[in-house]
């Protein structure tokens, strides 16, 4: 079932330029922000830059923060160093079913107004934050399980310090399978960008109308989601916190069980 709400970007004019807390809200954003606003470590009050309804603000959460993700500027906290209008630009990409491109450098205004990269340290604080090294951790030892049981898995994932890994689905071009964690489960997903004269639009639809057929090949049913420009199969395999190592038994195997079947099954499917 999707979780429908909104995606804003709040602004505060304590924060230094081009510093954006971007997160969701099943509420109206401007009483998020007033939330926001009440606590005593805050100065001044959030105002809200940018909101944008989705259907599945899970989803197109997920998405904003893969694209930013060089942009972060502490893994546990939703601020990113990030000019308004590119975040924006990311989050119109994602609510037109488009795959955005990743902002590839956080911009910095200097007191003269012009903007230069960041040093290296900046980039890096992000993943020598402690939640960055606990992805990097879970993310090793899910890929050394892999590994050692069948060699599906070598070379075609790498350990990152964000919540999800990825890998692109071979003969078709913008179709990407994930890995994602969070704090409650883990579940891989093949996303298609299916725009407006994608090719990607008669493949998901193939797919598809071969469900029952992929399904019963995997042995359990799919989720299907399908979006103006973006459709995706995703499949549940674990729940837990990938942060807790006494939930890991509970992630990994069946996460290793499942996905070589996964990619699989929709493989056969498409005759790739």
């Amino acid at each position: 079932m999707m979780n429908s709400g909104y995606l804003y970007v709040l602004i505060n004019p304590t924060l230094r330029a081009n510093c954006y807390k971007i997160g969701k809200t099943n509420r109206d954003p401007h009483e998020r922000a007033r939330e926001l606003s009440s606590g005593t470590g805050v100065a001044t009050s959030y105002e809200v830059a940018y909101q944008r309804f989705f259907e599945d603000v899970d989803y197109a959460e997920t998405k904003v923060h893969i694209a930013l993700r060089l942009n972060r500027i502490n893994g546990r906290r939703e601020f990113f160093d990030v000019k308004l209008h590119e975040a924006i630009q990311v989050i119109e990409a994602i609510a037109n079913g488009d795959t955005p491109e990743p902002v590839d450098e956080p911009a910095i205004a200097l007191p003269s107004g012009s903007v230069v990269p960041p040093k290296p340290a900046m980039q890096a604080s992000v993943s020598a934050d402690s939640a960055g090294r606990a992805c990097v951790a879970f993310w090793e030892a899910l890929l050394e399980t892999g590994e050692q049981q069948s060699s599906f898995w070598e070379r075609r994932f790498k350990p990152t310090h964000y919540q999800w890994i990825t890998s692109a689905l071979p003969g078709v071009p913008k179709a990407t399978c994930y890995i994602i964690v969070n704090k409650k489960q883990i579940h891989m997903e093949l996303v298609f960008t299916t725009g407006e004269g994608s090719p990607n639009i008669e493949i998901y639809e193939r797919l598809l109308a071969r469900r029952e057929e992929v399904e019963a090949t995997f042995g359990q049913k799919f989720e299907w989601k399908q979006f103006p420009k973006t459709s995706k199969v995703k499949f549940v395999s674990g729940h837990g916190c990938y942060q807790e190592r006494p939930d890991w038994p509970q992630l990994i195997p069946p996460t290793v069980q499942h996905f070589e079947p996964f990619w699989n099954a929709i493989h056969k499917s498409l005759e790739i």
